[in-house]
Parts: structure tokens; sequence; C-alpha cells
């Protein structure tokens, strides 16, 4: 094995280690897989190309070929849909993510750049000590990206990876003293892992302490929590209902569990904005509220829900709950902040007290403003207009917010739009003008996206809510929630004027509606939507419609059990990703018995001058001989011929008779044969009878005496 062969086999592995350092930033593991296609791929790649003497530069370029053929065929010739969804979905995630393909192809492509810098510098330009900085990356995204930490210890593994590339570079030089080079690599790989096992000692001993970019202005905290609307259609898309969670209410017809609000709009669809949390002991009630508010409480029973974010209503004043648990002031969203958050929800039993408002009939709603500087009237610059229009003509008539909230409400209960989960999945720019503007289908989470944005163009502030319906109530009293009613709809920011007693007082804040069809989601039309109070909800009498009343009547789609989707709900990138390149890998390994086989037509084709012919005849003798795994012994031809040992007397007498005519060819001033290329075809045919299928697909001859690296 030449050094660059060692050297680069040495660069796999140290990448493959390197790349195990994700880990904390992703539950995916399928990443791991598709840099392994990508790097060894490229790495084959410049091992076959530099062995046929290509030079370093056409191994370097053809090297890009896995990479290159991964980036077109996943997302094509325009990458800003899938730049803007990657970006969004990571910057509204927590490690470790859920899976998606974006991520996974974001991960699996800068790992495989890196390798090719990583090869780079140490193969061709043959600095591969400068290759440490380069393995550390995988491990200085979680280190530094992660806000609850990352354990040093990850850190052996790319120290790991460079200790190989070391070795591999000190034992493949060149050296008369080779006892005493390997004897060097063997301490520097022993004081290599002493330095290692003596740094993680150490920093063991360090007590933590939390970084200046890991804190807000003020000491406060400040996170960027999992989007929990990654996973809504995937629950609802599911075969079979799956229990969630199940719970007891004073509140008649059940409640609306939120897990979390979505203030922020882009092109990239509703996410959540960076979270500034306090404890949930200094719970205070969102806007402002009339006196005499009614108390009520909820008692729930998670069964089927790992999740940082609470289930809770609107409207909450209290929460005892196991755990350390704190809630955004501006959302009203619950989240864990312990170190495993991800399973904060674990067959957790909690109560909540909330408020609904006074009921108040008269009361007529207009927009308020919750001091969000803006962040939820904003709209699409290119969408904005077409929204202004929609909405002002279902509204046409209406002289204030209530009835323009009504008008909406009504619309979307209409018939004109169908409920469907096999629709596109998220809220986009893209999917949302399709839906209120083309196809006019969706599912639930549309229907509140849509409702949102057209409230915006009102002028009213708005945003999307995730969570639960309120279930189906039990003979025993209980409610049972499943993952067929994870849910999604909206708030508005609204003030109006109660009276209560014969005084008048104002209140404000936000109120909750449910523009998806009562009967498309199986909540009955007797059930008010989510609200502070459901009574002064600005709410439509709903017509009963046609409906199916029980679940949506799309296609249900199943989630793998043994290669999970992506968190959009689409094909893994791994099911077929693999599958192209294990083709191009197989493509690949059929190259060198292609160029051999020309070669060999190439040179019996018995054209030309017989001494020409006669040279051409003996280096393909010579490279049969050396694909059949036999040595080529130096010397004159007819010593080639005395030496090398044939099977068959044809074929040794024929190799004798080519080697006189070689060296006729060389020294005297003719040729007495006629035709070396039959004698030539007679000396590989018994080789080749001799020789492994293995030997005849990757032939030797190819790498025999070819430029030093």
């Amino acid at each position: 094995m030449r050094p660059s062969e060692r050297l680069a086999l040495a660069l796999v592995v140290a990448f493959g280690l390197s790349s195990v350092c994700l880990f904390p930033t992703t539950q995916d593991r399928q990443y791991l897989a598709l840099i392994g296609v990508l790097v060894v791929s490229s790495a084959l790649i410049g091992v076959i190309v530099r062995r046929l003497g290509g030079g370093h530069a056409l191994a370097t370029f053809l090297q890009l070929a896995p990479g290159v053929a991964a980036w077109f065929l996943t997302v094509g010739m325009d990458p800003m849909p899938w730049l803007v969804r990657t970006w969004s979905f990571v910057a509204a995630s927590v490690a470790p993510m859920p899976p998606d393909n974006g991520f996974l192809l974001a991960s699996g492509l800068g790992l495989w750049v890196l390798f090719l810098v990583g090869d780079l510098v140490s193969v061709p330009l043959k600095e591969p000590v400068w290759v440490f900085p380069i393995l550390f990356v995988p491990y200085l995204v979680p280190a530094i990206g992660i806000r609850a930490g990352v354990s040093a210890w990850w850190a052996c593994l790319p120290a790991a990876g460079y200790l190989v590339v070391l070795v591999a570079d000190v034992t493949g030089r060149g050296s008369p003293h080779a006892a005493r080079t390997r004897a060097c690599a063997a301490w520097a790989a022993l004081t290599g892992v002493v330095a290692c096992a003596c740094a993680m000692t150490v920093s063991a001993a360090i007590p933590p302490t939390t970084p200046w970019w890991m804190s807000a202005p003020g000491g406060t905290p400040s996170v960027v929590m999992n989007d929990p609307s990654q996973n809504l259609i995937r629950d609802l898309r599911e075969s079979a209902a799956q229990p969630v969670l199940s719970y007891t209410t004073d509140v008649p017809g059940g409640v609306y569990l939120r897990l979390a609000a979505l203030p922020v709009f882009d092109t990239s669809g509703f996410h959540l904005a960076a979270t500034s949390l306090t404890p949930v002991s200094g719970w205070d009630r969102q806007g402002a509220w009339a006196p005499g508010a009614p108390q009520h409480t909820v008692s729930v029973s998670i069964s089927g829900l790992e999740s940082e974010w609470l289930p809770t209503p609107a409207g909450m004043t209290g929460l005892e709950a196991a755990g350390q648990w704190s809630y955004d002031p501006a959302t009203g969203n619950v989240t864990s902040i312990a170190a495993d958050r991800q399973q904060a929800t674990h067959a957790l039993q909690y109560s909540a007290q909330f408020n609904t408002r006074v009921n108040d009939p008269s009361a007529t709603f207009a927009p308020g403003d919750p001091g969000d500087g803006g962040v939820t009237l904003s709209l699409p610059s290119g969408l904005a207009g077409e929204l202004r229009a929609q909405a002002d003509a279902v509204t046409t008539g209406a002289t204030n917010a209530s009835q323009q909230i009504q008008d909406l409400l009504n619309w979307f209960d209409s018939g004109t739009f169908t409920y469907t989960t096999a629709s596109v999945d998220g809220t986009t720019t893209g999917t949302l003008e399709d839906f209120l503007f083309g196809s006019r289908t969706g599912y639930c989470e549309q229907f509140a996206a849509s409702m949102a944005l057209l409230a915006r163009s009102l002028g009213i502030p708005s945003r999307m809510v995730v969570g639960f319906l309120p279930g189906t109530q039990q003979a025993d009293g209980t409610w049972q929630v499943t993952t067929h009613q994870t849910h999604a709809w909206t708030e508005l920011y609204l003030r109006r004027t109660v009276t209560v007693d014969g005084q008048n007082y104002p209140e404000e804040g936000w109120f909750s509606v449910d523009p998806t069809p009562a009967a498309d989601v199986g909540r009955p039309t007797a059930t008010p939507p989510p609200t502070a109070t459901p009574q002064a909800t600005p709410t439509p009498t709903r017509t009963p419609t046609t409906h199916p009343a029980s679940t949506p009547t799309a296609i249900p789609t199943t989630p793998s059990t043994t290669a999970p989707a992506g968190a959009n709900g689409s094909t893994p990138l791994w099911w077929w990703l693999l599958p192209a390149a294990l083709v191009v890998i197989a493509a690949g390994a059929c190259v060198p018995y292609a160029i051999r086989t020309r070669r060999r037509r190439t040179r019996l084709r018995g054209t030309g001058p017989v001494a020409s012919q006669a040279e051409d005849a003996w280096d393909e003798v010579r490279d049969t001989i050396l694909d059949a795994g036999m040595v080529w012994p130096g010397g004159t031809p007819r010593h080639v011929a005395a030496t090398v040992p044939l099977g068959g007397t044809d074929a040794s007498q024929a190799l004798s008779a080519l080697a006189l005519m070689v060296e006729q060819a060389r020294y005297a001033p003719a040729v007495t044969g006629t035709d070396p290329a039959a004698l030539a075809r007679a000396i590989t045919a018994s080789l080749d009878a001799t020789t492994s299928r293995w030997r005849r697909w990757w032939p030797a001859s190819l790498w025999h005496n070819k430029q030093a690296d």
C-alpha cells in the first residue's frame, strides 16, 4: 500500500470518528450512513485516479462527484427553498433535533466537505499535521451551539482520529530506519492517549459555568426550543390513534391544551421566537381581566407524550407539576429547563388552575396591542396585497373586528375548503398561497395559519397555536386525548369592554378561535373552540356540514419504525440515496476491468509494424502475469521466458517464441515471426484460466510501475 493510500484510509477512519461528535445535535443517526457513502466514494475515487497516474489535481476534482450528485439529486438547481426550510427547522429546534431530511443532507454534505479539505491538506499538500482543526469542527458545532453543554469526552473522538492520521503519516514515510520510525509512531500514539486522558480528567474537576454567549442581557436565560408543529402532521397521519394523555376538569365540553404558541411568521412559515423564560412560581396572567373571572382546574395524566413542552390550558393562573418548569410571559408557553427536557413529560401527572373570561355577549371586540413590536402583525411582502384583498372580500359589510372574525370563520366553514392530511405539510408562503388561492385543500395547521394571516391583514394581531383538542369523554368522566387529536388553532389579540354587576371593565388579551371545520377534526359542533372564555369568544354559530364526523378522511401514512421519516413527513433521504450511491460505487468498481479490457484489445489488434506488434504483445503478457498475482522477473526477454512458470507446453513455447521476436525487434535488423498477437493470445488464455475473477476485475497491472506519489 502506498503512503498516500495509507493516509487516505486513515482520513476515512479519522473523519468517521469525528462525525460521531454530532450525536448531541440530532436524534437521527442516518447521517453517519450518508457521510460514510460520500467519504468512502471520494476516497476510493482519489486512490484509483492517483494509481492510474491522473495526478492530484484530477483526483481532487473527481472526488467532488459523489457530493455534487447527492446535492443535485436532492436539492436541484434552486437551493433557496431547501436552505430556508432547513435553516428554519434548525432555528426552531432544540438539540437533539428530531429527524429531518434537510438537516440530514446538510450535516452529511458538511462533513463530506471537511473530509475533502482534510484529504487536500494531507495528500496533495503533504501536510497532514494541519488536519487537526478540521477534525475538531464536528465537535465544536455542538460544543458551542448547544446551550445545555456538551461533554468534553466527545473531544476524544477527533483526537483519536488525529492520532490515526499522524501514525499513518509517520509509518508511510520511506526511511532506512524503519524500526525507529515505527517506535516513534507508537510513542506518539501513546503520548496522545495519555494527554487526552489527562485533559479529560482535569476538565471533569472544573465546575461548570454558563458562557457569556448563552445568556440574554440582564442574565435571563434565552433559549430556542424544539418546534412542536414539526410532529403535528406525523401524528395526524398515523393509521391508529395512540393515547397521549387523559384529564379531568370542571369545564363542560373539556378544554383545549396548548403546547406552544408560534408568533413569528416568515417565508418558511409560523415558528417560535427566541424565548426568555421565567420560573412558573412567578406566573402572571397575560392581558387585562375583569373581576369575577370564573376559576377552573384541570388534572392531567400523560401516558404517551415525551416533550419539553407542557400541555396547559389558556388563561392559566397556577401549576403544580414535578420537575423544572418555566414559562415565556410573551406566549404563555410552559417548557422544561431540565437537562433531560426532551423526556420531561414522560408519565407526568400534574394539575393547573386557569380562568375563563366573564361572559358578556354584548361586548364588541377591537384589535389590541400585545406590545411585541409588530411581530404578530408581520405579513410576507409578496402576499400582503392578496391577503388584504381576500380578507376585504370575505368581510364586506363588517363594521368591527367581531364581525370580521365571524365572517372569516364562516368562510372557512362554508365548504369552500377541503380538509385532508394528504396535502403538503407546513405553513410556508407557498403552501398557504396554494391553500388560500389555489387548491384550497389542507389540514388544521393551514386553516389556523391562514386565519392568522387574514386577521393580520385586517390589523388584528394573531399567532398560531399547536396543542390538543379536548378529546373524548369517557364513561367515568375523564377525557381521553390521542395522537389524532393533535391540533392547531389561532389566537387573536383583542380588547373589549365588559359589564360586571352594572360596571364597565376594559379587558385585553389573547382570544382563541378554531377555523378548522368542527366535523373534519371530530370536534362536536356543540363544543366551543378554544378560548379564554368560550362564551365571550367571537365564534360563529356553525351549521352542520356533510363532512364525516370522525377522523380525517385522508389516506393515512404510517411512520416507519425501522427507518424514521423526516420531520416533514416525507420519505427519508436515506431510503433512496444509499441505493443510488451503491450503484455509483458499483459502477466505479467496474472501471478498472473496463480499462484493462480496452488496453488488451488495443495491444492485440494486430496492426502496424511487426516490431511494434511484438512490443505491444510483450507488454500485454507482462500485465497478464501481474494480474495473475505472479512476479514479473527482470532481465532480458529470453530470461523472462525461461523464468516465468506457465501451465502448459503450448503456452511456454509461445512465450519463448514471443521473447525471441521482442529481442529481434529491439536488437536485430528484422523480425522473423509474423503474428505476435496470436502468440500473446495463447499465453494470456493460459494465464486467464488460472486467474481468479477478483484479480481480473481488479487487475494489479493498473497499479504497476506508475509514477510515485
